[in-house]
Formats: structure tokens, C-alpha cells, sequence
């Protein structure tokens, strides 16, 4: 977000995301809007009168606005290829040979090469660019997140914070909260506040 903001000044990004992580994208200053949907929740239960309820109401909020873009950072055929078509404007994402489903590149209006070798920032950051058209920046990644107002930054330096985010989306990728106790003990001892 920050790489397209910085070179397209006047964007307007909407973010759609699953609704357990929707507060991370609603931190940074160049998201308008959240779209928060409940797919892991809804495929569970799909046929259901709440969930089909809950589905329409996120189709029409995700329909509500013309798109001159819609970006798939994912490239998941269900996760976020099938929610990308809804969305009203081009879907666009990875080529066949660097997305991760491939039958999801047979979606998109277009799709751009991108190393499956990088780390997903990189990888989302050169996507972005590639179809935007703009010079990616050899800067490190600026996440943009910006924390809640009051509270505990008045009391420490923002050079020696570090951000922990222990949440895990699937049961195997949990870590164990001992583990997690070592790395805050660690960034202590390093100077850092956890």
C-alpha cells in the first residue's frame, strides 16, 4: 500500500481480507476501506440460510464501488480469485508459471511474472508494480501501520519497539506460547520493547 500510494498520489485502495485480520489492513493511512468477508467461516456452513444472507451482504458492500483495478495478491482460486471476479473492474494478478493455484491465472485479465523464489512481501510489492507501472522502490518494504492513538507509545522510543503478532490462521502454524515468552525475553536483553 505504501509503494502505491507513494507513486499513484490520489489512490483509492479498498482492501478485502479475511475478517479475522481485517484490523491490520485498517491501520495504514492509504486503506479507505476494509472489506472483511468470512470465507473460512461460510464454507463450513455454505448452504445455510445465514451464511448465503451473510454472502450477499458482503457481495453487494464488495460490488458498491467501480474498480479501475482489482488486484489479486493471493492467487488462490477459491480464497480470492472467485471473491476478485465479484468485485466490478479488471482482476489482474500472477502468470501461470509464478501464481500458486494455476488454474487461477486462466482468470485474470492479466497476469505478470513474479519469482516464486521471494518472500511474499516482495512478491505482493513487484505483483503491484508490475501492474501498476511504477519503478519498484530497493527500499525496504514500508508496512505503513500506523498504531492507535494515546497509550503506550508516549512512554517508549518507536526505534526500540518490536511488534509481535502471535496469531496463526490454521492450528499448524501455532507456536507455542513459551516460545513466544523467549522472543519477547530476547528483544528485551537486545534493548527492544516487545
Amino acid at each position: 500500500v505504501s509503494d502505491i500510494v507513494r507513486n499513484h498520489p490520489g489512490v483509492v485502495i479498498d482492501w478485502m481480507v479475511e475478517a479475522p485480520f481485517a484490523a491490520i489492513p485498517s491501520l495504514h493511512p492509504g486503506v479507505r476501506r476494509v472489506l472483511p468477508m468470512a470465507w473460512r467461516k461460510w464454507r463450513k456452513s455454505l448452504w445455510t440460510r445465514p451464511t448465503q444472507a451473510a454472502i450477499a451482504a458482503f457481495r453487494a458492500e464488495l460490488r458498491r464501488d467501480d474498480y479501475d483495478l482489482v488486484l489479486d495478491l493471493q492467487g488462490l482460486l477459491l480464497k480470492s480469485v472467485l471473491w476478485g471476479l465479484q468485485a466490478r473492474g479488471p482482476l489482474v494478478g500472477y502468470d501461470r508459471d509464478s501464481v500458486r493455484e494455476p488454474l487461477a491465472a486462466l482468470c485474470y485479465r492479466r497476469g505478470a511474472a513474479v519469482s516464486r523464489q521471494l518472500h511474499a512481501v516482495d512478491r505482493n510489492r513487484r505483483l503491484a508494480s508490475a501492474h501498476l507501472g511504477h519503478v519498484l522502490s530497493q527500499a525496504p518494504p514500508d508496512f505503513g501501520i500506523l498504531p492507535p492513538q494515546g497509550g503506550w507509545q508516549a512512554s517508549v522510543n518507536p526505534e526500540q519497539i518490536a511488534v509481535l503478532i502471535p496469531c496463526a490462521s490454521r492450528p499448524e502454524k501455532l507456536w507455542p506460547e513459551e516460545d513466544w515468552a523467549a522472543v519477547g525475553q530476547r528483544l528485551r536483553t537486545d534493548g527492544l520493547t516487545p
